[in-house]
């Protein structure tokens, strides 16, 4: 069982990462300083600027929790379960997270949210 929990995290990690490098590959200003760079035989620069926009990025945004926002259909499924229970199972939080491509700690955290919301309106 852990295994399986273990792939299913990969699967995030992968999709993560692809994200990342078609978001990289598309941008044109970045393709320009990369091409500057290797006419230069300068690939070791590219490597480093890498690595320093990388600890860029994580040094100044690791305060900083971004909320994610969920697409109609995702919170049109998240809405109908919460219907049903306002706390949701183990073995069905694993289901919807596989079912809408989402991470089982950000179904929780819709959940605890979304309790919170009700508790505010009642």
């Amino acid at each position: 069982m852990s295994g399986h929990g273990k792939s299913v995290g990969m699967d995030v990690v992968n999709q993560k990462h692809a994200l990342l490098v078609q978001s990289i590959s598309e941008n044109k200003q970045f393709h320009q300083l990369v091409r500057q760079l290797s006419k230069t035989n300068n690939k070791s620069s590219i490597s480093k600027a890498f690595v320093d926009a990388t600890r860029y990025i994580l040094d100044n945004n690791t305060h900083v929790c971004q909320r994610r926002c969920f697409l109609p259909l995702q919170l049109e499924r998240l809405e109908t379960e919460f219907h049903f229970c306002h706390y949701i199972d183990k073995h069905i939080c694993v289901a919807i997270a596989r079912e809408l491509q989402l991470d089982e700690y950000e179904i929780r955290q819709w959940f605890v949210r979304r309790r919170m919301k009700n508790k505010r309106q009642a």
